[in-house]
C-alpha cells in the first residue's frame, strides 16, 4: 500500500506540475477533466443512499463549466454556469415521472454538485490566467498539499485533542495548527525563491495567502467526510491507488483556489 501511494504521489504530482506549467487550453482541459471525475464521484456516493442522480450529466455540466472559465471575460463564465444549471434542471423535468420522493432529491444532489465541485474547482483556471499566474497557481496548490500532509503527520504524532471527532475522528487540533503554520511556511519559502527571479513577487505576501489557505482548507476535507459518514465510506472511489478517488486528493484545494483567487485579485 505504501509503494502504490507513493507511486500515484509521484504521478500525480507529475500530471500536475505539468499541466500548471504548461497553462492555457491544455491547463484549463486538464483541469475540467479532474473536475469532471471528482463531480462523477460526489454524486456516486449518494448512490449508497439509494439516490439515483445523473453522474454523466454533473461530470459534462463541471467540465463545461470550467472550461468556459478559461475566457477572461467574466460574462462568459457567467453565461456557462446559468446554461449548466439550466440543463440540469431541464433534464429532471424531462425525466420526472413522479414515482419517486427521491427526485427532488436527487435534482437537489446535482445541483449541489455544481456548488461544491465546479464553481470553487474552476477558480484554479482564474489563478492561472491572472498576472504571473504560474506563480499564484503554485502558490496555492503547494501550501494546500504540503499543510495537508503535515496536519496528517503532526496530527499523528502530537494529537491529542480531536477537531473534528464526530466527522473525521483522526482530525486533531495539533495536525490542524501545524498544517497552517507549514502552509504559511510553504509560501514564504517559495516566495523568497521565487523573488530572485521575479521582482514583483511578495515572499510575505505568499506567507499570508499560505496562512489562509492552511487556516480554511480543512473544512473542505470535513465537508466531503459529513458524505463519506452518512454512507459508510472511507473514500470517493478508487480511481487513484493508494489514495481513493479523485476527490479525496482534491478537496482541500477546491477551498483553496477561490480563497487563493481573491487574496490576489483584491491584495496581490
Amino acid at each position: 500500500m505504501l509503494a502504490k501511494r507513493t507511486w500515484s504521489a509521484i504521478l500525480i504530482a507529475l500530471v500536475g506540475g505539468c499541466l500548471i506549467t504548461i497553462g492555457g487550453w491544455t491547463y484549463a482541459v486538464g483541469i475540467a477533466l479532474f473536475l469532471a471525475m471528482a463531480s462523477w464521484e460526489f454524486v456516486h456516493m449518494f448512490s449508497h443512499g439509494k439516490y439515483q442522480s445523473n453522474p454523466r450529466l454533473v461530470a459534462v455540466a463541471a467540465f463545461a463549466i470550467t472550461i468556459v472559465r478559461n475566457f477572461t471575460d467574466p460574462v462568459s463564465f457567467s453565461a456557462g454556469l446559468i446554461i449548466a444549471i439550466f440543463a440540469i434542471c431541464t433534464v429532471n423535468i424531462a425525466r420526472y415521472e413522479g414515482k419517486s420522493q427521491n427526485e427532488a432529491v436527487n435534482l437537489a444532489i446535482e445541483l449541489a454538485t455544481i456548488s461544491f465541485i465546479a464553481i470553487p474547482g474552476s477558480f484554479l483556471v482564474g489563478i492561472r490566467n491572472l498576472p504571473q499566474g504560474l506563480f499564484w497557481t503554485l502558490a496555492c496548490v503547494l501550501p494546500a498539499s504540503i499543510g495537508d500532509v503535515s496536519a496528517y503527520l503532526i496530527g499523528s504524532v502530537l494529537g491529542k485533542h480531536k477537531l473534528s471527532p464526530h466527522i473525521s475522528p483522526n482530525k486533531t487540533v495539533e495536525g490542524f495548527l501545524g498544517g497552517i503554520f507549514f502552509a504559511g511556511l510553504t509560501g514564504l519559502i517559495f516566495g523568497l525563491i521565487l523573488r530572485s527571479y521575479i521582482q514583483e513577487i511578495n515572499p510575505f505576501f505568499s506567507a499570508m495567502v499560505g496562512l489562509a489557505i492552511g487556516l480554511i482548507t480543512p473544512l473542505g476535507d470535513l465537508s466531503k467526510s459529513i458524505i463519506k459518514r452518512s454512507f459508510s465510506l472511507k473514500d470517493t472511489g478508487n480511481l487513484i491507488p493508494g489514495h481513493g478517488g479523485m476527490l479525496d486528493r482534491i478537496d482541500t484545494i477546491l477551498w483553496a483556489a477561490p480563497i487563493t483567487y481573491f487574496l490576489v485579485y483584491l491584495f496581490g
